[in-house]
Parts: C-alpha cells; structure tokens; sequence
C-alpha cells in the first residue's frame, strides 16, 4: 500500500445544509464526497477534473488510466446487494470488479489523502473494517482504528 498526499486543489464550495450532494465547483451542479473524491484525486494525478458517468462497479473503473477504483470513507462498495452476508457480499465483490487498484480517499483540512491498494490489500481493508448495511458493504470512517491500520500498512 502506498499514501499520496496532496492539497485539495480545484476551488470548491461546501454547502453543509444540502442533504447529500455537498460540494460543487461551480455553484450549479453538486456532488456527493464520493465524486468529489474522485474528481480531486484525478487532479492530483494530473487528470481533467471532472466526474465521468457513472460507470457500473463490475463493468470499469472510477480513473480508467489507472484502473482504479476511488472510494471515500463511507462509501459502499456498491449501490446494489450482492449477497446475503458480509462475506459473500465481498467475495462477489472482487470476483466481478475489474479494477486492480483501489484507492481510499480522505479530505481532510484541505489535503487530500489517497491510499492506494491492490485487490488483495484492499480486500483486506474492507474484511476488517466494513459492516453490511441494508444489504450492501458500508466502508468504514475516519476513525482512530482505521487510520492506524491504514500508516501501519504504507509501505511505498
């Protein structure tokens, strides 16, 4: 596992009284952390900052130049149920996902904090820290266990 950190970028607007959808970059349209994850980790990489549709979990992924899939903290693996319990729900996960990389991403004071996984790391993560909820896998958030296990295995 590797961490990237880099300050968030792009001119951004956070508006805490929108139910879900929270950031926007031009005053117009708005995306929920997720999006707004991946837009600020494409610009990080030197990538166009912007949200691509929507692409299936099982059918790319999220920066196709790095065959990454970008999550944020508490995001879902995805939308749809896959299984009846955690477990199976995972397997089913990294038995149709085609990403190899997958990045975690944190916004936290303006910095941008991506740590970057392969399948089997990140399948670990998600082993240990997710929770089936309404029958799809909840990532876990920032919390003090997360982050420890997350700089205890930066390795690059």
């Amino acid at each position: 596992m590797s961490k990237m950190v880099a300050p968030v970028s792009l001119s951004y607007r956070y508006d805490a009284s929108r139910k879900c959808a929270k950031y926007t970059l031009d005053g117009i349209h708005y995306m929920n952390t997720g999006d707004f994850c991946e837009v600020c980790a494409k610009a990080a990489h030197g990538l166009e900052p912007k949200k691509d549709a929507s692409t299936r979990f099982d059918m790319g992924s999220d920066i196709p130049e790095y065959n990454a899939s970008v999550k944020s903290a508490t995001a879902r693996l995805t939308s749809v149920k896959l299984a009846d319990t955690l477990e199976d729900s995972i397997k089913a996960y990294f038995e149709r996902v085609p990403s190899t990389e997958f990045w975690y991403v944190i916004i936290l004071d303006d910095q941008l904090i991506i740590y970057k996984m392969n399948a089997e790391q990140f399948k670990v993560f998600v082993s240990k820290f997710a929770k089936l909820e309404g029958g799809t896998v909840r990532l876990p958030g920032n919390n003090s266990k997360v982050w420890g296990w997350l700089e205890n295995n930066v390795r690059d």
